[in-house]
């Protein structure tokens, strides 16, 4: 146990101490790389200065810096086991994706080909959310939830350190709950540990000033890789001997991609509302109407960071202290979770009034 703690700590360390550095250099020679021209969606960006497409680079980096060392530890005869392959794989296309999307400004199809790409791998390769007794539906909703968290937090990918810190709360939350129910999978642990480490060095250049961003491929890679592990430790609070979908099952991913899911429900609905099209980029995210109330841009990350820790703090007590589950539990927490959203409506409503000001001025 001690040299396990150790390795992971190790790791952890080592992942930041590679995403800084790799950061850095990328950083430093991004006119030789070249930083991508600037798309029809850069347009629409909140920044008004382009910053080089470089985070995703360092992300993938990172992640296989992550799994030589696990491998290392656990053996590489563990490290190619069905889970960690289709979790390389399905990364791996992400990444490739949104690299695509960053240099070349693919067609969106061609993104929600890869995305369910993605998720069919994953479900493929048995990292499948077990809803009901059908395995069919389980496919199906694995394959759905992969392709909306890589729409989401790309989506969400639109000011400084958002997507970055919300998605460092969710990997930890993974990780804890890991530890919490007993490391089952000790070497994805261990990746987990040096993905988070990496996600804090990144954090060191996309904090508000930030100095890059981490593009599509950045967000793809990131979206792919939490849908796996979310599936892996989220997903996996069910009744056995209970038939059927049960709402106790939902509610600690809803939780730990809280943020995410409303901005991209909020977003839709109101583009859908003004006939437009929900998969065009714009200036109408909760994170811009936060900012139109008055907020600078580092305290919006800072609103999304704590309300994701609130609700990784209800995940931990759900995971650690409710084991016996009771109907007012799920109660409790859906009512939380519509609290947010609605206190998000209004302070949208409230931004978008004051944009509307502004503008008449």
């Amino acid at each position: 146990m001690e040299s396990l703690i150790f390795t992971t700590v190790a790791i952890f360390i080592l992942g930041i101490v590679v995403s800084i550095l790799t950061n850095y250099l990328l950083l430093k020679n991004a006119k030789l790389i070249g930083i991508p021209k600037v798309k029809e969606a850069e347009a629409v960006r909140w920044s008004p200065t382009q910053k080089p497409l470089l985070g995703g680079i360092s992300f993938y980096i990172f992640f296989i810096t992550s799994v030589l060392l696990a491998g290392v530890f656990s053996g590489y005869s563990q490290l190619f086991n069905s889970t960690n392959l289709g979790i390389l794989l399905a990364t791996t296309l992400g990444f490739g994706l949104g690299l695509a999307d960053d240099a070349y400004a693919t067609k969106p199809w061609i993104k929600f080909v890869g995305q369910f790409l993605c998720g069919i791998i994953l479900a493929l390769f048995g990292i499948v959310i077990e809803i009901s007794p059908f395995a069919g539906l389980n496919f199906v909703f694995t394959v759905l939830w992969t392709v909306a968290l890589m729409n989401s937090l790309n989506m969400l990918d639109n000011m400084d350190g958002i997507t970055t810190t919300v998605s460092l709360i969710v990997l930890i939350i993974a990780f804890s709950i890991g530890v919490l129910v007993g490391p089952t999978h000790i070497l994805l642990l261990l990746i987990l540990a040096g993905c988070i480490g990496g996600l804090i060095g990144f954090l060191v250049y996309n904090w508000h000033p930030s100095k890059m961003i981490m593009g599509d491929s950045g967000s793809q890679f990131i979206g792919a890789f939490t849908a796996a592990v979310s599936i892996i430790y989220m997903w996996q609070f069910r009744d056995v001997d209970a038939r059927g979908i049960q709402v106790r099952q939902f509610v600690i991913p809803c939780l730990a991609f809280i943020m995410p899911i409303i901005d991209t429900v909020t977003v839709v609905i109101r583009r859908l509302a003004r006939k437009q099209s929900p998969f065009v980029g714009g200036k109408d995210h909760t994170t811009h109407h936060l900012a139109y109330l008055g907020l600078k841009d580092n305290y919006v990350a800072l609103v999304f960071i704590l309300v994701s820790i609130i609700s990784a703090i209800i995940i931990y007590v759900s995971v650690s202290f409710m084991s016996e589950w009771k109907y007012w539990y799920t109660g409790i927490l859906v009512f939380y979770c519509l609290a947010v959203f609605f206190v998000i409506q209004i302070l949208y409503v409230k931004g978008n009034d004051k944009k509307l000001l502004k503008s008449k001025d």
